[in-house]
């Protein structure tokens, strides 16, 4: 019987569905049928992963947390040692107590400083426990704005997270799910979207706006009135004039100085900064 019917409905399949290149690469390299693997829209690399996830990962321990009556119980998401520095500025204030940490990686440890670690799919029996927040420090914009969907199709709350030898103006506006790390700085009147990342010693000066999903690295230095794009990365130690408006996607070398306006997915790199490339499209 001739093979070309299965070949031409696999083709006809292929042809209804996208793939990205590097979702078609990872499904090679973990011997995956893509054709296999859910998504609302295009497959990308980060759905087959978890499509690999869910095939091969073993079930965890049922949840069992427990916490002092007195506190409000808080879950981390991810369980790299990038989870331990929002544990800690959660432990240096006065309000929510990290009660468990929740990680997608199947390999991710038991336990994390002495607390246990769960696989995120039991997010929904934690909250049947009572854990109804949440705070997050994972490196990709993309990723930290679906965890932040994820949990609040839950009812679980994303905190915003202020080291507490930050300063931060009574005036300036922050959204869920942003981490503020130590030593930062946020002038008055200035706009942090959600699930950003502000890192240790970054300054944003008065009226600056910093949109959804964005990273400032250590170091980095705003002028008054700047406007950051959605998931934009700047990188260590990068200064940026006043008045600059930087697109969405734009990743910023360490080091740079930007002095003029920076279209959507640029790379940038020097002083004075200049594009020197661009981001593909589904790469953020």
């Amino acid at each position: 019987m001739s093979q070309y019917p299965a070949e031409i409905a696999d083709l006809n399949m292929r042809a209804i569905r996208r793939f990205t290149r590097k979702a078609e690469e990872a499904a090679n390299r973990l011997g995956i049928d893509i054709t296999d693997v859910e998504s609302r829209g295009i497959v990308r690399e980060h759905d087959v992963e978890e499509h690999f996830r869910r095939m091969s990962a073993e079930p965890s321990p049922e949840p069992g947390v427990t916490w002092d009556s007195n506190l409000e119980p808080v879950v981390v998401y991810g369980a790299g040692r990038g989870a331990l520095t929002i544990k800690e500025a959660l432990d240096l204030g006065d309000g929510p107590s990290v009660v468990c940490f929740v990680d997608d990686d199947p390999a991710h440890p038991a336990q994390l400083e002495g607390l246990p670690v769960y696989d995120s799919s039991h997010l929904e029996a934690l909250v049947k426990l009572g854990v109804r927040r949440m705070a997050c420090e994972i490196i990709g914009a993309d990723v930290r704005l679906r965890i932040l969907e994820k949990c609040e199709h839950l009812g679980i709350e994303p905190l915003v997270v202020v080291h507490r030898s930050a300063i931060v103006s009574p005036n300036a506006v922050i959204g869920v799910g942003t981490f503020v790390k130590a030593g930062a700085v946020i002038e008055t009147n200035s706009v942090v979207g959600k699930a950003c990342i502000i890192d240790n010693g970054a300054v944003i000066h008065h009226d600056s706006r910093i949109e959804d999903g964005c990273h400032l690295a250590p170091g980095v230095v705003l002028g008054s009135g700047v406007t950051i794009g959605s998931k934009s990365v700047i990188g260590i130690g990068v200064s940026v004039a006043t008045g600059v408006h930087i697109g969405s996607s734009v990743i910023v070398s360490p080091g740079s100085s930007v002095t003029r306006d920076i279209a959507d997915r640029s790379i940038v790199e020097g002083v004075p900064g200049r594009i020197i490339g661009q981001r593909r499209s589904g790469d953020s």
